[in-house]
This record gives C-alpha cells, sequence and structure tokens, in this order.
C-alpha cells in the first residue's frame, strides 16, 4: 500500500505529520523571540528608572513600582526565572551607572569631608511628602506567594 495516509506522512484525519512538527518548532521559536522581548522591554524599563533615580520625583518611585510589576508578571508567567531577572537587574546598572549596586552604595555612603559638607536639602521634607504614603497590596488565599522575594529594583 503504498498510496496510504501514513505513507503519505498524514494521519487519519489527513492532517500531516509534518506540518504538526513544524507547528512545534514555531512554538519554541515564538517563546524564544517573548523571553527576547520580555528582556529588552525589561531592560528599557529599568534604564528609565535609573534615569529617575535619586530624583525623588513621584515619577521615580512610580517607575520602581512598574518595574517590579512587571517583575513580578514575568515570573507568575514563567517567562524568566529570578536569577535571570536579578542578572539583567545588575547588568542594566552596572551599564547605567558604571558600578555595581553594591559599590554605587558603597561610594554614596562613604563621601568625603565632614558631615556639615553634605548636601541635606533633600531631607528638608518629611519622608511622608518626599515619598507619599506605601499602599500595601492586598492579595487573596493563593495570590499571596510573594514571587520578588529575591529581586531588588532599587
Amino acid at each position: 500500500m503504498p498510496n496510504s495516509m501514513i505513507d503519505q506522512g498524514k494521519n487519519a484525519y489527513g492532517r500531516s505529520f509534518i506540518k504538526r512538527h513544524q507547528d512545534l518548532n514555531d512554538l519554541g521559536v515564538r517563546v524564544k523571540m517573548m523571553v527576547k522581548k520580555a528582556e529588552k522591554r525589561l531592560r528599557e524599563m529599568l534604564a528609565s528608572h535609573y534615569r529617575l533615580s535619586r530624583t525623588g520625583t513621584d515619577l521615580e518611585h512610580e517607575t520602581k513600582g512598574i518595574v517590579k510589576g512587571f517583575c513580578e508578571a514575568l515570573l507568575s508567567a514563567r517567562i524568566l526565572k529570578p536569577d535571570q531577572i536579578n542578572e539583567i537587574i545588575h547588568d542594566e546598572h552596572l551599564r547605567v551607572f558604571g558600578m555595581t549596586k553594591e559599590a554605587r552604595m558603597l561610594s554614596e555612603n562613604s563621601m568625603s569631608g565632614p558631615w556639615t559638607d553634605r548636601d541635606w536639602d533633600r531631607f528638608d521634607k518629611p519622608t511622608i511628602e518626599r515619598r507619599g504614603p506605601r499602599k500595601k497590596p492586598t492579595y487573596g488565599g493563593a495570590e499571596s506567594k510573594n514571587y520578588s522575594a529575591n529581586i531588588s529594583v532599587g
């Protein structure tokens, strides 16, 4: 039976086995493209947030929340893993500031000169006015998992 459907690479319904295999390969390509797009968008969002760093504006705090939310979405959708997100955060911080987060914190906290030489003007406003009130998210039962426990944006 050389002309049977199986010999032609088709199942009993006439659908090509080869086509099904190509569909699965296309799905793998689509997933990889989605991961690349997510990484690219996260890098753009982080760069935007880091440009606003230390401005004390509402926009700075808003972008931080947006980045954190995006990271949580990537984790809950299982598009990226926490270590991948942390690596992107590290790379972007290094690219924008030219140093790691740890080195930047050390350099900012160990300013040379006496305490009186430092610029304390940013502390003239009370903290509640500088940052605004913090809003705690409310989660129900199964949604209460903290997916971003190991992710630090700011």
